[in-house]
């Protein structure tokens, strides 16, 4: 007979105890822990499964925007270098038949420096009077994409600048709207009514701005009593409407929302950017310490035609913290460098009033390894430093301006001059160089 002891298990122990715990309680534990662990696998399973979902699907909508050929216009981006990105909006319906393309009505350039303190949103007019690669002439800046799409529009903007560009955003005045509703409206103060026969009516005060709302503020300028100054004040409305826009997509938290408004710039945007780098640099423009700025010049009337003449010295004053300056690591350069000045044709002229300049700067070309073929004097002065180049020689041009560091000059394709002096290039020295002293 056995003794009953309270507490312990009736049988024999030693077959139904395992350690000092009975089997039953450490059978509950075990599938219990079983069971956490088959559903946690089973949560990280579908939770892989989302995200990769979610980069396939973000991955396609960025394949919509492509633009291949444009993206071969580009710059590369390279570590520690200043990184600049051409925004356009596109009105097509000041397009003609011919000009389908549509005219850029916004052209920005976002400049960040190489060492990144330092970040601009610069606004160059449309009415800007300049040459447009594989153009006659003097045309209106807006026109160069209704010639050549995004692709002439930076050529043009390399060109008048100097600067690299190495990404780009397009966006039409339809899509703009699409955008602006799906994020719901834009909250903005208006401080002054607006009411344009062009481009509509926009309420005083703190509003929500829809789509067709927000349009007519950013094409606003024939209302002088609410836009005075024209298109420098409609420019300032894009970059106050570009911030106000850019916050409130910041803000979105509603998965939903945020899916419509990926759908939306997928369809009404052209860029080469990723939606990460989309929104890194909306927050870069959003932040503090951002300039927003207009490329300086004045109104002039030529031939009956209303243009803005670009103050050339204070623009590339502007935009020194976002030139692109090279420089060789070990202070030598490379032997396929050098052969490769060696077929590239130069004839110099002297636009200053600082005699034997080309001679100068002639010699130093040699020494660097390029054929000059010759120097002379510029018909007229020249303010800043210009490198003309024949048919499709942009890059000699290019390397050559990297070779006179002390100034930026400007790149611009004139087949006339090159070929009259028989060259591949023609520098024009400006008073820009001919203050230096190493010259």
């Amino acid at each position: 007979m056995w003794k009953k002891t309270v507490g312990e298990p009736k049988g024999e122990t030693h077959l139904l105890l395992e350690g000092h715990k009975p089997r039953i309680y450490r059978s509950r534990r075990f599938y219990l822990k079983r069971t956490l662990k088959w559903a946690g696998l089973f949560l990280t399973f579908i939770l892989t499964l989302f995200l990769a979902g979610g980069f396939i699907w973000l991955k396609a909508k960025e394949s919509q925007m492509a633009m291949p050929d444009v993206e071969q216009c580009l710059d590369p981006v390279k570590r520690g270098r200043p990184v600049n990105t051409l925004i356009l909006g596109i009105d097509r319906g000041s397009a003609d038949s011919v000009e389908i393309r549509g005219r850029s009505d916004i052209m920005m350039i976002l400049g960040i420096s190489g060492d990144g303190k330092k970040a601009s949103v610069i606004s160059i007019p449309r009415d800007s009077r300049v040459r447009i690669p594989g153009r006659s002439g003097m045309h209106k800046i807006n026109a160069a994409h209704a010639y050549g799409g995004p692709a002439l529009s930076i050529s043009t903007l390399k060109a008048l600048t100097g600067l690299k560009i190495h990404h780009f955003l397009v966006i039409d005045f339809a899509g703009f709207k699409k955008i602006v509703d799906a994020v719901g409206g834009v909250r903005m103060y208006i401080e002054k009514e607006i009411n344009d026969k062009y481009a509509g009516y926009v309420p005083a005060g703190d509003q929500v701005l829809d789509g067709d709302t927000a349009l007519a503020l950013v094409r606003a300028r024939h209302d002088p009593r609410a836009v005075p100054g024209g298109d420098f004040d409609r420019m300032e409305h894009q970059r106050e409407f570009l911030k106000a826009m850019l916050r409130t997509v910041e803000n979105q938290r509603n998965p939903l929302k945020i899916k419509r408004i990926i759908d939306a710039i997928a369809s009404s945007m052209k860029t080469d950017l990723s939606f990460f780098d989309m929104f890194s640099i909306g927050r870069r423009i959003n932040g503090a310490g951002v300039e927003m700025m207009t490329a300086p010049g004045k109104a002039k009337v030529i031939g009956s035609a209303w243009y803005f003449i670009i103050d050339e010295l204070g623009l590339e004053e502007i935009l020194k913290p976002f030139q692109e300056v090279s420089q060789s690591a070990s202070g030598s350069e490379t032997y396929e460098k050098i052969e490769s000045r060696k077929g590239i044709r130069v004839f110099v002229l002297n636009g200053t009033k600082v005699p034997g300049l080309a001679s100068r700067v002639a010699e130093r070309l040699k020494e660097k390894g390029y054929n000059v073929l010759g120097r002379g004097n510029a018909k007229s002065p020249y303010y800043r430093t210009v490198i003309y180049f024949s048919g499709s020689q942009g890059y000699m041009a290019r390397m050559l301006a990297e070779d006179l560091s002390a100034v930026t000059p400007k790149c611009e394709r004139h087949d006339r001059i090159a070929e009259s002096f028989g060259a591949d290039v023609v520098v024009v020295l400006g008073n820009d160089i001919g203050a230096k002293e190493r010259y």
